[in-house]
């Protein structure tokens, strides 16, 4: 699965053209739509939105499809405490990130449990 399967249709933003932060709209198959910004593997997400009843794991579902095409992800300027707390159980760092010269707060994905066991199974670590 590509980026773009996971994403779904982009499309120009005239605001985000007019600042020249180069986010495009979004909307994705899983029922999230945004802003999101890709250069070549790396996904930066201004804002999204999950249509739809909440709680159904969609979110979810699609940060990890998200994970296995993009080498990293990142979320800028999170105000949502209930995204937040998702960002922080499913491996997301809260940090500061250096976007467009300016040190923003943020969340970038991390390794998760998950992801270590996994690298680790071929040393025979059991969970």
């Amino acid at each position: 699965m590509t980026i773009k399967d996971v994403l779904g249709h982009t499309k120009r933003n005239n605001v985000s053209d007019a600042l020249g932060t180069r986010f495009r709209d979004f909307h994705s198959p899983y029922g999230i739509d945004g802003l999101v910004r890709v250069e070549g593997d790396d996904v930066t997400f201004l804002a999204v939105l999950c249509k739809g009843k909440k709680g159904t794991g969609r979110f979810k579902r699609m940060m990890h499809a998200l994970r296995q095409a993009a080498r990293s992800i990142t979320f800028l300027h999170v105000d949502n405490a209930r995204l937040a707390e998702h960002l922080g159980r499913n491996g997301f760092i809260a940090r500061k990130v250096n976007y467009l010269g300016e040190m923003v707060p943020g969340y970038q994905s991390g390794e998760t449990a998950a992801d270590i066991y996994e690298k680790m199974k071929p040393f025979g670590v059991k969970s």
